[in-house]
């Protein structure tokens, strides 16, 4: 499905702005654009990227669009595609740099310091507290959606989440990836110490 064939740039720009129901009806059709996932898997490639690098950056440029959306940080001064293939193209510039990696383990005094709080009586409350939301929440997510979001959470790529889990393909992953992320947030609700969580 093409969305410059059912909607115009300003429409969508419209739901994404507007109240929940409609930021979410937003979201599944540029989720559904498979015209934007090639664009996106293109670019990527283009750049350098492998497949399965291109197949993560969509996947984690959907989850922070998302989270965009919802905060009001989108706002419209250029065509939703265009800000979301942005997105993806800096999520795999980051990747490929190891800016995580690089921003977790750049100063070994903080790592100490962090293992120092962490042996704390108070701190290890607050793991078991954080522990318990992250059960209590999962529990309300099916069995495969747990499996696909804990893959998720390690690492494996989109191809490897796939095959462990029985789907025909690493897009079919992205695709329940990206389901199941949505039920979890939903599963979460209202309630501010789950929500916390993400």
């Amino acid at each position: 499905m093409g969305r410059s064939q059912n909607m115009s740039d300003e429409k969508l720009i419209s739901l994404l702005q507007g109240e929940l129901p409609a930021q979410e009806e937003g979201l599944k059709f540029m989720f559904r654009d498979e015209r934007l996932e090639r664009t996106v898997l293109h670019k990527i490639k283009g750049l350098g990227g492998s497949l399965h690098d291109a197949q993560d950056a969509y996947q984690e440029g959907f989850r922070i669009f998302y989270r965009h959306v919802l905060r009001r940080t989108f706002r419209g001064e250029s065509s939703p595609s265009t800000y979301f293939i942005s997105i993806c193209i800096n999520v795999w510039k980051d990747s490929r740099r190891g800016a995580y990696q690089k921003r977790i383990s750049h100063v070994d005094d903080a790592v100490k310091m962090d293992r120092l709080h962490h042996e704390t009586p108070e701190a290890k409350l607050e793991q078991d507290d954080r522990k318990k939301l992250v059960r209590q929440l999962l529990a309300l997510v099916s069995d495969r959606c747990r499996e696909i979001l804990w893959l998720r959470a390690l690492s494996y790529s989109m191809e490897e989440i796939a095959e462990k889990t029985g789907l025909s393909s690493p897009r079919m992953a992205i695709n329940e990836a990206f389901r199941c992320s949505e039920r979890l947030r939903k599963a979460a609700g209202d309630n501010p110490d789950l929500q916390s969580l993400f």
